[in-house]
């Protein structure tokens, strides 16, 4: 169990459409595999994990008005989530996203987010409601996590909050077209801790990087509290204040990928909270990531 602030998760709540690849795949193969359905999203799976580890946590999401949006506001509700901040939107289905693994590796996948982006004004004045409320209440800064997914013009206006609202914000990146938006809140007078893989801070630095360890530190440069970049099976890289700590994973992913990233950043900021030793908390989040593959219900 964790204490201390409370938590809210803004961002993409939508069903994982994942086939899994029995053999390597090459452009125009049709092949024999396995096709799942799963709750997913980057801000459905953080709020789920804080949630069930016991913290209180609020989600700020958006749904179809159909049946799949409600078998998901089912599986928030499993979660032990308030879903009153869920927003249902008559004019679009449940958002979707649909991927395609082969060998514990993304071969690629797709993303529609049409319900998230046609309600970020409504999204935008739930948070700022809620803010204010948690403000009046005298109640400890929370923490806000954003999802990638969400436009830049929703990023700088929640920076913009941050003058006259005192909160932390972390960024966990979606893709690495998406991450892009990550820039919006660099060089901020209040810095915000970001989250992102090897290939997506190449994407929003227009730089290859060897390696996370690399990452890390140009993207410090860009005045973020913290920078933590993962890299597959290979090392991910802790930058905070100067200081890049590197740690390997100790078992690699052996039946799940997509989700894979939003589990290791959630365990890593659940361990910092706990006030562990910084290499202990990189092997904690590898260690959830390589055996927690998101719940279906």
């Amino acid at each position: 169990m964790v204490t201390g602030r409370e938590f809210l998760v803004i961002g993409a709540s939508h069903w994982d459409m994942l086939g899994k690849a029995i053999t390597p795949l090459s452009l125009g193969d049709d092949l024999p595999g396995e096709i799942i359905s799963q709750p997913g999203g980057v801000a459905l799976n953080a709020a789920c994990l804080l949630a069930e580890s016991g913290l209180q946590t609020s989600l700020i999401s958006a749904v179809g008005a159909d049946a799949t949006g409600k078998r998901l506001i089912r599986h928030l509700k499993g979660c032990g989530l308030n879903t009153r901040n869920i927003h249902k939107i008559d004019s679009h289905s449940t958002d979707r996203y649909m991927a395609i693994e082969c060998q514990d590796k993304l071969v690629a996948a797709i993303a529609d987010c049409q319900c998230l982006d046609h309600s970020e004004d409504i999204l935008m004045d739930q948070t700022e409601a809620w803010l204010t409320r948690k403000k009046r209440q005298n109640l400890p800064e929370p923490t806000v996590i954003i999802d990638g997914n969400l436009s830049t013009k929703f990023l700088h206006h929640l920076n913009e909050l941050r003058s006259i609202k005192d909160f932390e914000l972390i960024f966990i990146a979606a893709s690495p077209t998406k991450a892009k938006g990550v820039m919006t809140l660099a060089f901020a007078e209040i810095p915000a801790s970001v989250y992102l893989n090897r290939l997506e801070a190449s994407s929003v630095t227009h730089t290859e990087f060897m390696d996370a360890a690399a990452a890390a530190k140009y993207l410090l440069r860009y005045g973020f509290e913290r920078v933590v970049v993962t890299d597959g099976g290979c090392p991910a890289a802790d930058g905070h204040q100067g200081e890049i700590i590197c740690a390997a994973p100790d078992e690699q992913l052996t039946d799940h990928v997509t989700g894979a990233g939003d589990i290791f950043s959630i365990a890593h900021i659940m361990a910092v909270r706990q006030g562990l030793d910084r290499s202990e908390c990189l092997a904690v989040a590898h260690r959830a990531a390589a055996n927690r593959p998101p719940k279906v219900k």
